[in-house]
């Protein structure tokens, strides 16, 4: 797996968390 793929992933799901508060 490409190691800035999932850091990209994650703070996606980051910035998703943020906004589903």
């Amino acid at each position: 797996a490409d190691l800035n793929l999932v850091m990209d992933c994650f703070s996606n799901r980051h910035q998703i968390g943020e906004m589903m508060q």
